[in-house]
């Protein structure tokens, strides 16, 4: 006896879902598709859309203050210089 799947229907709740799960990284692509009843790759096409018109979340050194970012350079010449 077989299991048939019933197919999930696709609703905004469940693509918005889907879309912030993968953004965050709480699901992948397989399980997002599967949470909205898409293929893979109709998911593919609508997180590239979601990605397009939803800003990252995170800081770009641009918006980082100057007194935040590390500066990696000057260890970087000492342990350079030090093994010479």
């Amino acid at each position: 006896m077989k299991h048939i799947k019933s197919k999930v229907k696709t609703t905004p709740e469940n693509v918005k879902e889907a879309n912030e799960g993968l953004f965050k990284s709480t699901m992948n692509l397989p399980e997002a598709a599967a949470h909205c009843g898409m293929t893979q790759r109709e998911m593919k096409h609508i997180f590239w859309e979601y990605l397009k018109y939803n800003p990252p979340t995170y800081a770009s050194l641009k918006t980082v203050p100057k007194s935040h970012q590390l500066d990696f350079s000057l260890s970087i010449l000492d342990e350079t210089q030090g093994s010479i």
